[in-house]
């Protein structure tokens, strides 16, 4: 099967009062597209069209769906998004995968060693084989949040919730050299803080867009939570 993908942006000299009505009609969006598409569509079109405003196509090209979304803006250009095909969508969940894991990968250069083992350390610390496999399973939920969230019109759309999400993945990161490789409890306490702020900020930010990337999302706050406590203790217990 041929995946075909475009991408194109086109000027309409039409005034408000004419653009508006053309999208509110669905199918004059055949005159948008290529004839080779042969776009039929199964969603009706916007009832209430303004300045600015998204329409959302849900079409089918040659029995494969496709989601269709144009923007509108104040100055009458109309920006035509790449439909996110299913190849484009699994692609980009790979992705998000990938980009997770790194940062997994990274902290992964900074091992616990003599240091950590030589530390005081409260009884409820966890045994040392318990984070690899809560850390995989935290990883793959949070890509799989960013990837929903993503869906819903990627960066384009969800600039601010997925920025967040970069945001606490690199503060994520960085947690792991401060403590194992640095030996600074302290700081990586203060690190860890922060990052617990942005995991809850991302929370906010996801709930709006896709409920279920919002709970994904939680238990990773939880294991945050608990991991900050114990980093505390262990500053406290080896001042």
């Amino acid at each position: 099967m041929t995946i075909h993908e475009f991408q194109s942006e086109l000027w309409l000299p039409l005034p408000p009062a004419e653009l508006f009505p053309f999208y509110a009609d669905a199918a004059n969006l055949d005159a948008l597209t290529p004839p080779w598409m042969h776009f039929h569509i199964v969603t009706p079109p916007p009832i209430e069209m303004k300045a600015g405003a998204l329409i959302d196509y849900r079409l089918r090209a040659h029995g494969l769906p496709l989601r269709w979304r144009t923007r509108t803006d104040s100055d009458m250009t109309n920006s035509i998004q790449t439909p996110q095909t299913p190849v484009r969508r699994y692609r980009a969940l790979a992705g998000w995968i990938l980009l997770c894991f790194a940062a997994a990968s990274f902290g992964g250069l900074f091992m616990p060693g003599e240091w950590y083992a030589d530390l005081k350390k409260p009884s409820w610390n966890p045994p040392g084989w318990l984070f690899g496999p809560v850390w995989t399973a935290l990883y793959t939920m949070m890509a799989v949040a960013a990837w929903l969230v993503w869906k819903r019109g990627g960066f384009a759309e969800q600039r601010g919730p997925l920025t967040l999400f970069l945001v606490q993945l690199t503060l994520n990161a960085a947690w792991t050299p401060l403590f194992f490789g640095l030996h600074w409890p302290g700081a990586a306490f203060a690190e860890i803080v922060l990052l617990w702020f942005a995991i809850a900020a991302t929370i906010a930010a996801f709930r709006p867009v896709h409920r279920v990337a919002a709970w994904l999302l939680a238990p990773y706050l939880a294991w945050v939570s608990f991991a900050a406590v114990l980093n505390f203790t262990l500053w406290r217990l080896n001042r």
